[in-house]
C-alpha cells in the first residue's frame, strides 16, 4: 500500500478559541480533502470529542458546536477528524484540531450549606463564631469571592472577613435583649458582570445566669384567724429574664417563728400554726427566691381578719359600790365596762340588765347605770337578816357578731346613808344661871343636838366650842354636851358669858350647826321654881285654830333678881311641834292644825323607879301589837326623844332599863318618847309617852342650907296635854 493512496486532508484553521458561552451550532471550521483512489470523502470525529460537544457533517466536513461549552468542565478539546474514502477497503486520513474554551463568568458562588447555624454564650468578649464558605466554579476573577453582611446585623453586633467569610462578634451579646440573630451573608465574585449569592446565618445566643429573679408584684393577702392548718394564704411568683435552669426559682421563708410555711417549688404560702388576730393582726413575711446564682427577697403582708371568737370581758368579775342616797331620778350610779378584742361588729359591745331591775336601768352603749327610783337609805336594825339597802342584779354584755357572744357580771349597789342632815339642837338657845361659888367640875347645862335622819357615823354627834368662843371658865364635854365649870367664878358676879357651841356629826364631810349658850353668874340660887299645879289636863276640839291660846302655865321663884326670873319651855311631849309656849309668860298656843280623823291617842306610861337604882334596872316593858302577820308584823323599838341619856330600850323586847346614876335631888322626873315601827318599813310606826317618876330614898340627915348650894339648872314641871294628835307625831320640846 502506497502512502499516496491515503486521502489528503486539510483544514482552514487547526486551533480555535471559543468562550464557553459560545452558541450551540457555531461553525468551528470545514474539513476538506481528496482521495487518489477517487470518490468522495466522508468525515467523522475520530476522538477527543469529550461530551460529544462537537458534531461534523459527514458530507461537507463542517465541524460545529453541538453542545454548550463549559469551561468549568473542559477547558480544551483536541479533536481528531477522520476523512474516509469510498474504496475497499476504505482508506482514512486524520486531522487534529485544538479548541480552547475561554472562561466566562457564568457561575454564581455557591455556599457549602444553607443556613449556617452557630451558638455563642451571652456576655462573652468578641470572638470568632464561624466561617461561611462559598465556591465559584469560574476561574480567575470570575471565581474570586468577597463576603459581606447585608441584613440582620442588629446594632452591628457582628463583622465578617470579606475575603475569608469569617464571622466574629463585635461586642458581648445579651441574650435577654436578643436571643437570636439571623444574618444574610452575600458572596460575590469579581467577574463582569459579577455573580453573587446569599445565605442565612443563624446565631443563637446561649443563656448565662446573669439575671436575678424578679417578683411579679407586691404581694398581700388576707386570712381568717380561724383558718385551718394547711390553708393556702397566697402564692408568690417570680419572673426571670434568663431561661432554662437559670430561670427556675425556689422559695423559702427565713423566719421560722412565723406561723406560715412556703412550698419551695410553687411559692404557695400556707398556715402552719393556728392564728389569733387578737394577738397579731398582721404579719410581714420575708420571702426569698433563689435561682442557680441569685437570691432576691420581698415582703409579703398577711392581714389576719377577725372571726367572732371572743366574748366581751368585763374589767371586773363583779362590781360593788357603796352608793350614797340618791334624791333624784336618772342619776348616774356607776358604770360597768367590758371590752371585746374582736374587730368591727364582732367587737362592738352593748349592755343590758339580764332581769329587769325595779330600781336601775343601763345605757346599752356606755354601760352607765342610772337609778329609776329615789334611793333612800333605810334603817335595817331590826331582826330581819335581809339587807334592804343592798341591790344586786346581773348585767350582760354582748357583741354584735353572728352569732353573738355574751358574758355576765354581778353588780351590787349598797345604798349607804348620805350625810345630808346636820345635827339639830333641841333648843334654839341655851341659858342657865350659875352661882359664883360653884365648884370647878360642876355640870351646869347640857346642850343636845340630834341627827336622827341620818344613820351610823353620820348620826353620831360631837360638841365643840366655836373658835371665837374659847373660854377658860367653862369646859364642854365633846361626847355628852355637858357644859361644866372649869375654873372659879368668884370674880365674875353678874357677868354674862355668851358663846357658841358647835354640834358636828362624824360624816364625811361632816355637817354641823351652832347654838348660842348664855351663862350668867349670880348669887346663890336658893329656891326652885314652883308651878301653881303639878299636873294639868286640857281638852280642845280638832277645829282649834293655829295660834289660839290653850292654857297659860304659871310658876313662881322666891329668889331675887336673876335667880328669880322664870323661863318656860316645853321639855318633852311636843316632838311633832304642834304646840308653842311663850318663854316669858308661859302661854301655851296651838302651832299646827289638828285632825282627829287622822290621829290616834298616844299611849302614856307613868312608871316609877327608886333613886340610886343600879344600872340595868328594868323600868318598864312596852308591848306593841300589829294586826299584820309574818314579816309584816315584826316590830322594833327605839327611843325617839328623851330629856336624859340615863335610860335605854331593848329594840327587840321594848324593855326600858337604867344606865348610870339616878339622883332624886338632881332630877325627879324624866320624859321619853318611844317609837314602835315595822321592819323594814320604818314609816309604819306608832309612838308612846313614858313619864318616869323618880322616888327618893332617905339618904341624908337634915342640915342647914349653906351658901355653897348651887343647883345645876332651873326646876321644871312636866305638863301632859291630852288630845288626838296626827299619826306618827308626838309633842316636841
Amino acid at each position: 500500500m502506497l502512502l499516496a493512496e491515503f486521502p489528503q486532508v486539510q483544514a482552514e484553521q487547526e486551533t480555535f478559541t471559543f468562550p464557553e458561552n459560545q452558541a450551540v451550532g457555531t461553525l468551528v471550521t470545514t474539513i476538506s480533502g481528496s482521495s487518489a483512489r477517487g470518490g468522495s470523502l466522508s468525515y467523522y470525529i475520530a476522538s477527543g470529542n469529550l461530551g460529544n460537544t462537537f458534531i461534523v457533517d459527514q458530507v461537507t466536513g463542517q465541524l460545529s458546536v453541538g453542545q454548550a461549552l463549559d469551561f468549568e468542565a473542559i477547558q480544551k478539546y483536541v479533536v481528531w477528524i477522520e476523512a474516509r474514502d469510498t474504496g475497499f477497503p476504505p482508506f482514512s486520513s486524520y486531522k487534529k484540531l485544538e479548541v480552547t474554551v475561554v472562561d466566562v463568568n457564568d457561575n454564581a458562588p455557591e455556599f457549602e450549606q444553607d443556613p449556617f447555624i452557630a451558638e455563642i454564650v451571652e456576655n462573652l468578649s468578641p470572638r470568632k463564631l464561624l466561617t461561611v464558605a462559598a465556591v465559584d466554579r469560574d476561574s480567575g476573577l470570575n471565581g474570586q469571592l468577597i463576603y459581606e453582611i447585608i441584613e440582620g446585623n442588629t446594632e452591628n453586633s457582628f463583622s465578617i472577613n470579606r475575603a475569608t467569610g469569617e464571622i466574629r462578634s463585635v461586642r458581648p451579646l445579651d441574650r435577654e435583649k436578643l436571643s437570636r440573630y439571623t444574618l444574610t451573608i452575600k458572596a460575590s465574585d469579581k467577574g463582569t458582570p459579577l455573580q453573587s449569592t446569599t445565605v442565612k446565618v443563624i446565631i443563637n445566643v446561649l443563656d448565662e445566669n446573669d439575671n436575678a429573679p424578679r417578683f411579679s408584684q407586691i404581694f398581700s393577702a388576707s386570712v381568717p384567724e380561724n383558718a385551718p392548718l394547711g390553708f393556702t394564704v397566697t402564692r408568690v411568683t417570680t419572673s426571670d429574664e434568663d431561661i432554662g435552669m437559670n430561670a427556675i426559682s425556689r422559695y423559702s421563708i427565713r423566719d421560722t417563728s412565723l406561723p406560715f410555711i412556703i412550698n419551695p417549688s410553687t411559692g404557695d404560702i400556707t398556715v402552719s400554726r393556728l392564728l389569733n388576730r387578737e394577738d397579731t393582726d398582721r404579719y410581714r413575711i420575708r420571702v426569698s427566691a433563689h435561682d442557680s446564682g441569685w437570691t432576691v427577697s420581698t415582703d409579703v403582708t398577711v392581714f389576719v381578719t377577725d372571726v367572732n371568737d371572743n366574748a366581751p370581758r368585763f374589767t371586773k368579775p363583779s362590781y360593788y359600790l357603796e352608793c350614797p342616797e340618791l334624791p333624784g331620778i336618772g342619776l348616774k350610779v356607776t358604770q360597768v365596762s367590758a371590752t371585746d378584742p374582736d374587730e368591727g361588729s364582732n367587737g362592738h359591745v352593748f349592755y343590758f340588765i339580764k332581769s329587769q331591775s325595779e330600781f336601775f336601768r343601763i345605757n346599752a352603749t356606755t354601760g352607765e347605770i342610772f337609778n329609776k327610783q329615789y334611793l333612800r337609805y333605810q334603817n335595817s336594825s331590826g331582826s330581819s337578816n335581809v339587807n334592804i339597802n343592798r341591790h344586786s342584779f346581773i348585767v350582760t354584755s354582748s357583741d354584735r357578731g353572728n352569732p353573738p357572744l355574751l358574758s355576765e357580771t354581778t353588780v351590787t349597789i349598797n345604798i349607804v346613808d348620805s350625810n345630808d342632815n346636820a345635827p339639830l339642837f333641841l333648843a334654839p338657845k341655851y341659858f342657865t344661871p350659875v352661882t359664883k361659888n360653884v365648884r370647878a367640875g360642876t355640870n351646869l347645862i347640857k346642850v343636845t343636838a340630834v341627827d336622827d335622819k341620818d344613820f351610823g357615823l353620820n348620826s353620831e354627834v360631837e360638841y365643840f366650842l366655836s373658835d371665837e368662843s374659847k373660854t377658860n371658865k367653862f369646859r364642854l364635854d365633846r361626847n355628852t354636851g355637858w357644859i361644866s365649870v372649869s375654873s372659879s367664878l368668884m370674880a365674875d358676879l353678874n357677868k354674862k358669858f355668851l358663846f357658841k357651841v358647835k354640834a358636828k356629826d362624824k360624816g364625811n364631810p361632816p355637817l354641823s350647826s351652832e347654838v348660842a349658850v348664855e351663862i350668867v353668874v349670880t348669887e346663890e340660887n336658893y329656891h326652885t321654881p314652883e308651878f301653881s299645879q303639878s299636873h294639868m289636863s286640857v281638852t280642845i276640839p280638832e277645829s282649834h285654830s293655829v295660834g289660839a291660846v290653850i292654857r297659860t302655865v304659871s310658876a313662881r321663884d322666891r329668889d331675887a333678881a336673876m335667880n328669880g326670873l322664870i323661863k318656860y319651855n316645853i321639855s318633852s311631849g311636843n316632838e311633832a311641834g304642834n304646840f308653842a309656849i311663850n318663854t316669858t309668860t308661859g302661854t301655851l298656843t296651838l302651832a299646827k292644825p289638828l285632825d282627829f280623823e287622822l290621829c290616834q291617842n298616844p299611849e302614856d306610861y307613868f312608871p316609877k323607879v327608886l333613886e340610886n337604882a343600879p344600872s340595868g334596872t328594868t323600868v318598864i316593858r312596852l308591848n306593841a301589837s300589829d294586826a299584820d302577820s309574818g314579816p309584816n308584823a315584826v316590830i322594833a323599838y327605839a327611843i325617839q326623844s328623851s330629856d336624859s341619856d340615863l335610860f335605854v330600850i331593848d329594840p327587840n323586847t321594848g324593855t326600858i332599863t337604867t344606865q348610870g346614876f339616878l339622883d332624886y335631888e338632881t332630877k325627879q322626873s324624866y320624859h321619853l318618847t318611844i317609837k314602835a315601827f315595822n321592819v323594814p318599813d320604818e314609816e309604819r310606826c306608832s309612838f308612846a309617852s313614858v313619864n318616869i317618876q323618880l322616888e327618893g330614898t332617905n339618904e341624908y340627915v337634915p342640915r342647914f342650907v349653906s351658901k355653897s348650894r348651887s343647883p345645876s339648872k332651873p326646876r321644871s314641871l312636866y305638863v301632859l296635854l291630852t288630845q288626838h294628835w296626827p299619826c306618827n307625831q308626838l309633842l316636841q320640846p
